[in-house]
């Protein structure tokens, strides 16, 4: 009979998705996901995943209460032999949230829990309450790390004695345990010191709290012109900055073991200002106690103001919209077009063309001068104009003229033509053809 294993992952490893879907609502699957099954290979039939837990890591931290009220009803119906959560790696809300969930499962159902992460995942504060596996940085760890949780687990399924944290491989946790090593003491004593003389890496077989050691900046000497900004590596800026109606501000004072948060914020109007205040709160608090293990005795959110920008915007953009735009001057080639689909109507309504006769004899009909044009003497004869020419300056018409046959060339004008008759005659000829060329685009003038 093989034992039984309800599994803890997140979104990332059940392949669902990254950050993008670190919203997702806790959900139960059956049998062995994602590392699910290296766990599987190192146990060789004598373990199997029943059910596994799916987890959003923000939805966890958000709604920690929530997930874990479900997760341990599942997990009470299921009834295993065990509970393992991980590896997280240095993943940071999800190595809180294996923690968080493995205690609430060992303390809460008293079944066997056991998780693994990073030295450095903030979930490893809980190392002194649970069995932490220590892992690698990075998912690059899982060949490692699949076997020392599968073999931790099979101990503690079968109720064996656990051995050292260095022989088992989780997280020293306070318990001294007795055992034999290979060489006395003072042999590893001396490869010790000649490994750290020589500056080759060592392990320590009492190791001691170490702090990082930063030296201060120059103080700054006039505090009312400074330029200040808060930089976090995961917690109170990023778990602030998802609530955007909070203009951040942070105050911090600490005394000990104990720290107390001021945050002044501006909200934007139309917000409830009483409910962005009480989630500032929460959040602050979680983070801060989670990241630093420190205890938050007050968080304070001063509400300084209320911005009315958004407002200011859609009004703005609400005026601008009811704006009459101004009227657009057609652009040239509509003019041009306008004045083609004119020309033919303009053309319709023309006169008709009549010939003038011609005093000498010539090929064709003169083009008329399209300037001011001055009566000319009786005997004065006009030149015949080129055909190409003629043809180019004569205006378009829609229908052809009548011809007329010319006056044989000894003809002479008759009795009652005088020249003054002559004269009208050509001056309504031109007004004629002036018409025409109105009523057609204007076409540069080439000269013989």
């Amino acid at each position: 009979m093989s034992f039984r294993v309800v599994h803890y992952i997140n979104q990332f490893f059940a392949q669902i998705g990254g950050e993008e879907m670190a919203h997702i609502a806790p959900e139960l699957r059956d049998g062995a996901v994602g590392p699910g099954a290296a766990l599987l290979a190192n146990w060789k039939g004598e373990a199997e995943i029943v059910k596994t837990v799916v987890c959003g890591d923000s939805y966890f931290a958000e709604h920690e209460k929530d997930a874990k009220e479900q997760i341990l009803g599942w997990i009470s119906e299921v009834k295993p032999d065990l509970f393992i959560a991980g590896p997280a790696f240095n993943a940071g809300r999800y190595g809180y949230a294996c923690s968080t969930i493995a205690l609430a499962v060992k303390e809460e159902l008293g079944i066997p829990v056991l998780t693994g992460m990073y030295e450095e995942n903030p979930g490893a504060d809980l190392k002194d309450k649970i069995l932490i596996v220590a892992t690698a940085n990075s998912a690059a760890g899982m060949r490692k790390a699949a076997p020392a949780m599968a073999n931790l687990a099979l101990k503690l399924m079968k109720g064996e004695k656990l051995g050292a944290s260095c022989e088992d491989g989780y997280m020293p946790n306070g318990i001294r345990v007795n055992f034999f090593e290979k060489e006395r003491g003072s042999k590893r004593a001396v490869k010790m010191l000649l490994a750290k003389l020589a500056d080759r890496p060592f392990t320590t077989e009492y190791p001691m709290p170490s702090f990082d050691r930063v030296a201060p900046n120059p103080a700054v000497t006039d505090l009312s012109k400074a330029t200040i900004a808060l930089c976090t590596s995961g917690g109170i800026g990023d778990i602030i900055s998802r609530n955007r109606n909070v203009t951040r501000g942070i105050k911090i004072e600490m005394g000990g073991e104990e720290v107390s948060v001021d945050i002044y914020t501006i909200v934007e109007y139309g917000q409830p200002i009483q409910k962005v205040a009480l989630e500032v709160q929460e959040n602050v608090r979680k983070a801060i106690e989670t990241m630093t293990g420190l205890h938050v005795v007050k968080v304070d959110v001063h509400v300084q103001g209320v911005s009315f920008e958004k407002e200011n915007q859609e009004r703005d953009a609400a005026i601008e919209a009811t704006k009459t735009p101004a009227l657009e001057e057609p652009k040239p080639a509509k003019k041009k077009a306008a004045r083609k689909a004119a020309a033919p109507k303009k053309q319709e309504e023309a006169p008709e063309v009549v010939a003038a006769p011609a005093v000498e004899p010539a090929p064709e009909t003169p083009a008329p001068e399209t300037e001011k044009a001055e009566p000319q003497p009786e005997t004065a004869a006009e030149e015949p104009a080129p055909a190409a020419e003629a043809a180019e300056e004569a205006p378009a018409v829609t229908e052809e003229a009548p011809t007329e046959e010319a006056p044989a060339p000894d003809a002479a004008p008759a009795a009652g033509e005088a020249p003054e008759a002559l004269a009208a005659e050509e001056a309504t000829q031109e007004e004629n053809a002036a018409e025409e060329k109105k009523a057609r685009p204007r076409k540069p003038r080439r000269r013989a």
